[in-house]
């Protein structure tokens, strides 16, 4: 499990709810490069996170989040990347608990991100220059895509991360220290 494998638990008098937010995501590709490309996104996601909010697994069984690689997404619906979070909710039934107990729930959070094929491998050599503007506009993309995995939406400001829609290089202004904090509170968040 990743470092931020949390779990809350949020007391009521009729129901218990635990989340649990632990992203553990595969690639699919059988591209090799292209799997390196997102190895290195994630770590730099990590590293500016300050902890391991992406797991990257090696095993499809051993995932609950995915990352996709769509060949012609932009052509079809012009956009360079789709993501979206999902939760799984289960419950145990008062029926078999004392009627003095409570209902218990587990919301497991899971993503789905899909990027286009053709834009990706485009600008995946960039990882050898980071600096670059190639690389800075494929990061931005990961960080919306994961942005909307934790739950966010978009923003009308346009230096932000979540800003509707991303340049072919990444614009200038682009206010990271805000979408952080955003992506740190959504693993801290107490649900009620």
């Amino acid at each position: 499990m990743g470092l931020l494998s949390l779990l809350f638990t949020s007391c009521g008098s009729s129901y218990t709810t635990t989340h649990i937010k632990d992203f553990r995501v595969y690639i699919e590709t059988n591209d090799d490069e292209v799997r390196e490309t997102v190895y290195e996104l994630a770590d730099e996601y990590n590293s500016d996170f300050g902890a391991e909010a992406l797991t990257i697994v090696d095993e499809q069984e051993d995932a609950n989040s995915y990352i996709r690689f769509i060949s012609g997404l932009r052509a079809r619906d012009n956009k360079l990347g789709l993501g979206q979070w999902i939760t799984i909710t289960s419950q145990e039934g008062r029926d078999l608990l004392p009627s003095n107990s409570s209902l218990q729930k587990t919301v497991m959070h899971t993503m789905e991100i899909d990027f286009d094929l053709e834009n990706f491998r485009s600008k995946m050599d960039s990882r050898y220059e980071k600096a670059s503007g190639q690389w800075r506009h494929l990061y931005h993309l990961f960080c919306h895509e994961v942005g909307h995995g934790f739950q966010m939406g978009h923003d009308t400001s346009k230096d932000s991360v979540m800003y509707r829609s991303i340049p072919d290089n990444s614009r200038p202004q682009v206010d990271y220290d805000d979408y952080f904090r955003r992506a740190r509170k959504f693993f801290n968040e107490q649900y009620q």
